[in-house]
């Protein structure tokens, strides 16, 4: 499937906020060479993964352009920010592509015990060592000026960590 990126006109089928072409300048730009390995299809579901994150975890501030469009921006106000497709490639080309939740930051079961007749169950719970988001501060930072909220502790551009 190929990768229909947002113009800034409210596309109704985009999925990505930049290009293979425009991540590739980045990653050169920024020296992120394991972008250069990847195949043309990967680059792809790695932009699509970039923009999916900024999707979940960033409240775009504004409406959209257009109601039926697919992704949060352009918006009435800002149109679609250069913050934001730079903070697309940020995510994109980062080595260790974020996840909503990354398996080693969330809390896992550390032990579990049952008992059948008096039907009790008891489950202990491992505790998370770090925030259940793992922060990624460049692109936190480009698109803070155009995001109510974000996900995990920053709202208006506020910082609150936990």
């Amino acid at each position: 499937m190929a990768l229909t990126v947002e113009d800034g006109t409210g596309k109704v089928d985009s999925d990505s906020y930049g290009s293979v072409d425009g991540a590739s300048d980045y990653a050169e730009a920024y020296g992120r060479n394991e972008w250069e390995a990847l195949l043309p299809a990967k680059r792809e579901v790695r932009l699509r993964l970039a923009t999916q994150y900024i999707e979940t975890m960033y409240e775009a501030r504004g409406a959209k352009l257009r109601e039926e469009q697919a992704l949060s921006f352009p918006t009435r106000e800002k149109g679609l920010p250069v913050g934001v497709v730079r903070a697309t490639y940020e995510l994109a080309t980062y080595p260790g592509l974020p996840t909503l939740l990354p398996e080693d930051m969330i809390s896992q079961i550390e032990s579990e015990s049952k008992e059948l007749s008096g039907l009790k169950k008891s489950v202990k719970y491992r505790t998370a060592t770090a925030p259940l988001r793992r922060r990624y501060y460049v692109a936190d930072g480009l698109l803070k000026p155009f995001v109510r909220s974000i996900a995990g502790g920053i709202t208006t551009g506020i910082l609150a960590l936990g």
